[in-house]
């Protein structure tokens, strides 16, 4: 089964060969349309993920995914620079992305990905206080509407900042019978804020 989906290959066509693969067959996810100015701001959002106490790395997901948000049961610890001094920071927390996407895709996963973290879909990690989450995790958020907030924190954050950014066919496969879920607006709002205060 695809994530989030009804169907997927069991490999991934990138590893085969034959005739090449007709364009419909491929949307196994789609990647909003980022606006080409997001991708300069990469290498300060990996800064600011580190600064949050939240590990940043890429690898290999096929074409069926942009990047994932996660928790890990084994905490990870990565050096970063405060104050002009080394800092070792132990964290729970990751945000991975697709190393074949563009710098620019690369950048609206991340700040979709934040989303999820700051509108406290995942487990709170007790150990980095970096950072103030609402704990939601009891709440039993269903996918799409975890999604949409994800997805709107980072529309927000791309609008505040006067850059453009389509997700309408993104979200369109999260759609609850032709409409959009319920969300919280407020957390939304809050999470966008957060971030921004930061940038």
């Amino acid at each position: 089964m695809q994530p989030f989906g009804p169907i997927n290959f069991v490999y991934d066509f990138a590893d085969t060969c034959g005739d090449e693969v007709p364009r419909h067959m491929l949307n196994s996810f789609v990647l909003p349309k980022p606006d080409p100015e997001i991708g300069k701001m990469l290498p300060k959002l990996i800064h600011i993920l580190n600064q949050l106490g939240i590990y940043y790395g890429e690898k290999d997901f096929g074409s069926r995914q942009a990047g994932q948000a996660e928790y890990l049961e084994n905490a990870v610890q990565f050096k970063v620079y405060e104050d002009k001094k080394e800092v070792v920071i132990l964290t729970h927390l990751a945000i991975t992305v697709n190393k074949h996407s563009t710098v620019e895709q690369r950048a609206t996963t991340i700040l979709h990905e934040i989303g999820h973290i700051l509108c406290g879909h995942l487990p709170i990690d007790k150990n980095n206080q970096r950072m103030k989450v609402p704990d939601r995790t009891n709440e039993d958020l269903c996918k799409e509407q975890e999604e949409f907030e994800a997805e709107r924190v980072c529309e927000l954050i791309c609008k505040t900042m006067g850059m453009s950014y389509s997700n309408n066919d993104y979200l369109k496969d999260y759609l609850v019978n032709g409409s959009e879920p319920y969300f919280s607006v407020r957390l939304v709002i809050e999470a966008a804020d957060k971030f921004m205060k930061i940038m």
